[in-house]
């Protein structure tokens, strides 16, 4: 019988070690001990395809190793075979006679927006993350996106939710930052948090933290300095004078997405807000303007359960009531009210501005041309410095089903 309270003990400890102690796998926290099944089933995954698998429906197990490998910054070359042939593709790259090597090609793929402006913007990379609101993903999902971006030096778009405290996850204090506002973590809690750290994990001493000294509805609306110990999060509520007037550089590329909620951008009416959409730009690149819902044709609904104390901080609105953004932008009931906005955004950020649509027809298109090329014969501003093509493959939680 001892034996089985031996057995017992044991699965218990593991799974405290794997819910409290290791912070290797994600699932073992989410599932400890359970989750150990994973691991097994896939140690005999090679030897049961051998007899069951069908080869044309699992994936290939060397596929998973590979991308394992390369998560792990191990050895990433992988041959194909004749037993792993690709896919039709989506696109097709041309051939050249002389192919060039690596080294004769120029790792310089920068481009420049808004060359014209104050604060132009010149990206470091070929690739971008497009919009993704916060809030449509969790708080540690965006702030892995953001620590990619800035290791990464790709631009990130804010998608219309505007810009959370998750986008500072890379963000270090320097001190005399006014338009931060800061909780102090005391002597006493400093030494207990490295105390639980020492025998747990980082990640429960913090909670430790903000059980102790922040309200827990708000507490996804801090952000907090390992190094100095502080929790901290934007006060939008003090003057523009204590915002800085360039990007700090310990943030990522961000495009401040702006739609018809006007999110970040907006006053406690919904009305846009001059005042508030300075203070965004001052941790942002450029704007991008979002013309219309897409998926959600009568607008974007976001019932009043969802919209809680940390997304009402983020937007600006009431929480807990019932959030609306109308198809069409407010400022977009025409071409030319739409250029006079761009322009408008263009003389407050001193930065470029953008706009994202959905090419439905060649007329449709056509319209915007007409109006850029009109504004550029006439020396009119407002002018888009880019356009960004919805690809139309997208999805959206706050869709109606009807």
């Amino acid at each position: 019988m001892w034996i089985v309270y031996v057995i017992l003990g044991l699965l218990v400890l593991v799974a405290l070690y794997d819910r409290f102690i290791q912070r290797k796998h994600q699932l073992l926290i989410n599932y400890p001990l359970i989750g150990r099944f994973r691991f097994f089933f896939e140690a005999v995954r090679e030897p049961f395809r051998q007899y069951f698998g069908d080869e044309e429906f699992y994936e290939s197990k060397d596929k998973i190793d590979w991308v394992y490998d390369n998560a792990n910054n191990k050895q990433g070359f992988i041959s194909f075979a004749p037993s792993q042939p690709l896919p039709n593709p989506k696109f097709i790259i041309k051939h050249s006679n002389s192919p060039l090597n690596n080294d004769e090609v120029c790792p310089n793929f920068s481009v420049t927006f808004g060359e014209d402006k104050k604060y132009p913007f010149i990206t470091r990379s070929i690739i971008a993350r497009s919009a993704m609101s916060d809030g449509a993903i969790s708080p540690e999902g965006t702030r892995a996106f953001v620590k990619g971006a800035y290791e990464g030096h790709f631009p990130i778009n804010s998608g219309e939710g505007s810009i959370t405290t998750n986008f500072f996850m890379t963000y270090q204090i320097k001190g005399d930052e006014k338009f931060l506002e800061c909780i102090h973590v005391s002597k006493k809690d400093k030494q207990m948090y490295n105390l639980i750290k020492t025998f747990s994990n980082r990640y429960i001493a913090l909670n430790y933290l903000k059980n102790k000294l922040l309200d827990k509805d708000m507490e996804d609306t801090y952000m907090f300095d390992f190094d100095k110990k502080i929790f901290f999060r934007v006060n939008w509520d003090v003057p523009f004078e204590d915002f800085p007037r360039e990007v700090p550089d310990t943030l990522p590329d961000i495009i401040y997405q702006i739609s018809s909620g006007l999110y970040g951008a907006r006053d406690k009416d919904g009305n846009f807000s001059e005042d508030r959409y300075k203070k965004t730009m001052s941790f942002c690149k450029m704007t991008e303007i979002k013309l219309a819902q897409g998926a959600k044709q009568t607008g974007g609904k976001l019932v009043g359960k969802k919209v809680t104390p940390a997304i009402a901080y983020y937007r600006g609105v009431e929480p807990y009531k019932n959030l609306y953004s109308p198809n069409r932008f407010p400022f977009a009931n025409s071409i030319k009210e739409l250029f006079d906005f761009i322009a408008r955004l263009q003389e407050l950020s001193q930065k470029p501005v953008g706009i994202k649509i959905v090419i439905s027809s060649k007329t449709s298109f056509l319209e915007f041309v007409q109006e850029i090329k009109y504004r550029k014969e006439n020396n009119i501003s407002g002018i888009p410095d880019f356009i960004s093509i919805d690809g139309g493959d997208g999805g959206s939680a706050t869709a109606p089903l009807y």
